[in-house]
């Protein structure tokens, strides 16, 4: 499934290009200092206003339920696709911004925060493996 089809799935109804046309210029928007990588991947260090949303939300060095989790994903990811629109000086279809900010935050956390799942007794049940790059994934065009 190429990187558009998913925002189509999703029912963004724009053509794969100006999908590709409007990430872009998110990305433009969001990100500062981007530099290239070896294999046609970037690396680039969100905004100021970008990593203060973030760890206005995010409590550190705290256990959290998943569903405190996800509500914490969500309001990020609220704040973020409005922080969006309000930068942009261009129209961008919402829906697409919305699920772009919200998979921009869900990974950014999955770089940044250690992940386990405990048990009742507080044993690591599962602990996520190193995932290579996903050429499919939205964030990334």
């Amino acid at each position: 499934m190429k990187i558009t089809d998913t925002y189509q799935h999703f029912g963004i109804t724009l053509s794969p290009e100006l999908i590709q046309e409007q990430i872009i210029y998110m990305q433009g928007l969001i990100f500062t200092q981007c530099s290239s990588l070896d294999g046609g991947i970037y690396k680039c260090a969100p905004c100021a206003e970008v990593l203060e949303i973030m760890f206005k939300h995010i409590p550190l060095n705290e256990a959290l339920e998943p569903e405190v989790l996800s509500t914490i994903i969500l309001d990020i990811a609220e704040e973020l696709a409005l922080l969006i629109l309000e930068l942009a000086n261009e129209d961008l279809d919402p829906r697409l911004v919305g699920l772009f900010a919200y998979d921009f935050v869900f990974q950014s956390l999955q770089s940044l925060f250690e992940v386990e799942i405990f048990d009742e007794g507080g044993e690591v049940q599962k602990s996520p493996s190193d995932k290579p790059y996903d050429t499919n994934d939205p964030m990334f065009v």
